[in-house]
């Protein structure tokens, strides 16, 4: 036999005689079986050891690649999440209304002048943890509208600063071309102390690369390392730039001190990488270098002054190149790990010594020759006690194990079955929060049938199974409409139900108020009410009037709108008239307006458009957008938002959506007419036109079927009520929702009240029908009752479920997080009862009755 025979192919044949579960064996012929596994086992431990150690070596290095790569993709990532964070500082500071404060904010309270003549925040008092400081050297002019300026910059730095800060970014700040600063920096309150008097960052690049000739699209941009004299430290800065009164007036931004940057890649560095002798394994970094060798950071500090990569370490810098994988390079004894950091243009060189590698390897091999001795010495012991036990033993062996087999494959089936169910009623529930959200929203068959002389078209794709973006088109009396667009700051089920309510009230509010600037005021006002979540909207209000062809719009914190007029280039109306939604309680809303002409259009989007990028990190942006809707031809609106999503996703080449994408395109065609009031004869014919499937024919309405007797305690039908026996069977639903839009328009309920009804009435019946009467069939009794008290719509659903459930009693679901981390279950009572007035439950002669009413109010009906 050779040296390289390998151990598995000369023991194999003999392991059979070892085995516990054949019957017995001579004592002689077990022995001589043992001796030739011995034999072999020595012939193949050196093979062993040699493919012990390439494998040891490959483990180390994979594991401390993938460790390196975990960590950069966290850096990477919060990286991302700063770079959107600083554009809407930058939207929240050039949306600040100096009009909105009042007589007592006053600058000379906040700041006194020292010796130098600079105008600083005192020292004394001030609490670097809760507060913004402020700077103004000698020179600012402080206008009136200057001082209210700074004023309202430090209250937002304050705000924005205490949410953004972390261990990577050290601060937030605010430098206007007025000269000064305003920054909240916890780690360092002596910044404004440290400032000299004559220090001018108006020419340096944290203010010049937020310049429009630098930066046309004005997004977010990284600076290369610089020295900061007032910070006294190495600094690398995300900055954008901030307008006033339309024109760029300076740049926010955070800092990154580069001190703690190649302490950032150390601490997610774990410990333990495998077997006993193993601790402490870990790919150390020694230096973070920019592409052209230039080091920014090496284990011990920063340099004082520029400072190249060792001679030895270049050659594993240029063939790296720019790829944006990790690479791994003998180093001599020990191994070199280059690592990208795409977004500063940067690269981590790490080491993983190797006279660790070489002492865990002999302290592996001698842990293995141990247990060598170990098991063969055991092999011999076991090949006597073999040799002298008894069949029956062996038996009841096999016998136990074959049991234990069963119980175990009886587990896993229990819990694979219990897993898949989790997972179907998971699935059921994110389908049912995106048809909810649908059914919020207007449809696109809806906006074609909203008047001849529109032409609308709208299209939404939430970049998770629900989205925050938000967009609506109301009908204000007969020649007028309101259209809107909004952003909820985040994503997910917080952001839909924010997005459900700020909804629900716009087209409340636009029942009784007028003006695009009077519904931002009064919905900003209620949701800056009790808003302890710190939860804020954008939204972009506009009233087009067909007649006359006016447009009057208000921007709140939200993207420009687009007015694409016949014959000539879009035009980017850049005006914001006040801050998000939510942020500041008070504020008040101003307004544009302009005319539009037969073939004149608008489109309003969110941010989700021109923030997609492309895999290699490019941002689609204004300026593209604006391309392509030059070269597009006029057509109509619900086409060109199709082909806008084309190029958007051909833009994108299969990099995963990171926001909502929401369009709406209005154009004027033709002679404007007319709409007819919600609940005329007009407005019921065109609510049939409604109800058609996708391809254009009618809905068969579906025969309710009674399931045994009524019940006996139902009042006789009145005018103003409805009362239904529904089949336990989802196919009866569509039958349920015709009869219901019948009593609707017998009510002249308003189209947002039917809407809200249908959703309510859609989850009540589908939880019935699905839970608690699903394993009764025929047997069971489903009723609805609608009846109209006063100025409340009551509703009562029966059922004889079983068992019992009380929906007052089940814990509120968890909305802090995304669908897919949060657990199963009360998503569907709990926007019921958010729908709802008021709501209850009661156990009546064994039937589950759920009673809730909806308050009217001043949108009873479609006239009102």
């Amino acid at each position: 036999m050779t040296r390289n025979t390998p151990f598995s192919s000369i023991a194999r044949p003999l392991l059979p005689l070892l085995s516990l579960g054949l019957p017995a064996a001579s004592g002689r012929s077990i022995l001589l079986s043992t001796l030739l596994l011995l034999g072999a086992a020595v012939a193949g431990s050196q093979v062993l050891q040699e493919r012990l150690g390439g494998y040891l070596v490959e483990k180390v290095l994979t594991s401390q690649r993938a460790k390196v790569e975990n960590n950069l993709r966290r850096l990477d990532a919060t990286l991302t999440e700063a770079e959107k964070g600083v554009i809407r500082y930058a939207s929240l500071v050039s949306s600040a209304d100096p009009r909105a404060l009042g007589e007592g904010d006053d600058l000379s309270s906040l700041v006194h002048r020292d010796s130098d003549g600079a105008l600083r925040t005192p020292i004394r008092g001030f609490d670097a943890e809760r507060e913004a400081a402020l700077w103004i050297p000698p020179g600012v002019p402080l206008t009136a509208a200057n001082r209210r300026f700074f004023v309202r910059a430090l209250e937002i730095t304050r705000l924005f600063g205490m949410g953004a800060e972390s261990d990577l970014l050290v601060n937030s700040w605010v430098l206007p071309l007025t000269n000064g600063e305003v920054i909240y920096w916890p780690g360092n309150p002596g910044f404004v102390t440290n400032a000299s008097a004559d220090l001018d960052y108006r020419s340096t690049p944290w203010v010049q690369l937020t310049n429009p000739a630098l930066n046309p699209g004005g997004g977010p941009r990284w600076t290369e390392p610089d020295y900061d004299p007032a910070a006294r430290e190495w600094l690398i800065s995300l900055v954008a730039p901030f307008q006033r009164e339309g024109r760029w007036a300076g740049s926010v931004g955070h800092d990154i001190e580069v001190s703690t940057l190649l302490h950032s890649l150390v601490e997610e560095q774990g410990g333990e990488m495998m077997g006993s002798g193993s601790r402490g394994a870990v790919a150390r970094p020694l230096y973070v270098v920019r592409e052209d060798g230039q080091i920014l950071a090496r284990e011990g500090g920063v340099p004082a002054k520029v400072e190249r990569l060792p001679a030895r370490f270049e050659p594993f810098l240029r063939s790296q190149g720019r790829s944006f994988r990790i690479g791994v390079y003998p180093d001599g004894p020990n191994f070199l790990l280059v690592a990208p950091i795409p977004k500063l243009k940067a690269r981590a060189l790490y080491q993983v010594q190797g006279d660790w590698i070489r002492r865990s390897l002999r302290e592996e091999i001698t842990g293995l020759q141990l247990a060598e001795a170990l098991v063969l010495g055991i092999v011999m012991a076991s090949a006597v006690a073999i040799a002298l036990r008894e069949t029956q033993h062996r038996r009841s062996q096999q016998q136990l194990l074959e049991a234990r087999n069963r119980d175990l494959e009886l587990q896993v089936q229990e819990r694979t079955a219990a897993l898949e169910n989790a997972h179907r009623r998971l699935q059921e529930e994110v389908m049912l929060a995106s048809r909810i959200q649908r059914d919020l929203l207007l449809s696109e068959r809806e906006l074609q049938h909203l008047t001849p002389g529109l032409d609308a078209g709208a299209l939404m794709v939430p970049s998770k199974e629900v989205g925050g973006d938000l967009y609506d088109c109301i009908a204000l009396g007969r020649d007028r409409f309101l259209l809107c667009i909004g952003d909820v700051a985040g994503k997910g089920m917080p952001a839909a139900l924010l997005m459900s309510t700020c909804l629900s009230l716009l087209r409340s509010y636009a029942e009784v108020l007028d003006s695009p600037g009077a519904i931002m005021r009064r919905l900003n006002r209620r949701l800056c009410h009790n808003n302890e979540d710190c939860a804020f909207t954008t939204l972009l209000l506009a009233t087009l009037d067909l007649r006359s062809g006016e447009l009057r719009w208000c921007n709140g914190g939200h993207t420009p709108l687009l007015l694409l007029r016949a014959g000539a280039a879009p035009e980017l109306q850049r005006p914001v008239h006040g801050p998000a939604l939510g942020v500041v309680d008070g504020c008040d809303y101003g307004e544009s307006r302009t005319n539009l002409g037969q073939g004149d259009a608008l489109l309003l989007y969110t941010d989700g458009v021109n923030e997609t990028f492309n895999p290699e990190g490019g941002r689609f942006g204004l300026p593209r957008l604006l391309d392509r809707l030059s070269e597009q031809p006029t057509q109509s609106s619900r086409r060109q938002v199709r082909l806008l999503m084309r190029e958007l996703r051909t833009f994108a080449a299969g990099e995963v959506q990171r926001d909502d994408i929401t369009m709406l395109l209005v154009r004027l065609q033709g002679d404007a007419l007319p709409i007819q009031s919600t609940g005329s004869d007009a407005d019921d014919a065109t609510n049939d036109n409604l109800r058609h499937d996708a391809i254009g024919s009618p809905l068969t309405p579906l025969p309710l079927v009674v399931a045994g007797p009524p019940l006996p305690t139902q009042d006789s039908p009145r005018p103003d009520s409805l009362h239904l026996e529904v089949a336990n069977d989802l196919a009866a639903l569509p039958g349920v929702k015709e009869r219901v839009e019948t009593f609707c328009g017998e009510q002249a309920f308003a189209r947002s009240l039917q809407r809200r009804l249908m959703v309510v009435i859609d989850e009540l019946l589908n939880n019935t029908i699905r839970h608690g009467c699903a394993h009764l069939g025929e047997r069971a009794r489903i009723s609805l009752d609608l009846s109209l008290i006063g100025n409340e719509l009551h509703l009562e659903c029966r059922d004889n479920g079983t068992p019992p459930f009380n929906p007052l009693e089940a814990a509120p679901p968890d909305l802090g997080g995304d669908l897919d981390d949060r657990a199963i279950g009360g998503l569907g009572i709990h926007l019921v009862r958010t729908l709802s007035s008021r709501f209850g439950y009661a156990l009546e002669d064994g039937f589950n009755v759920i009673r809730l009413q909806i308050d009217l109010g001043a949108s009873a009906t479609a006239t009102s």
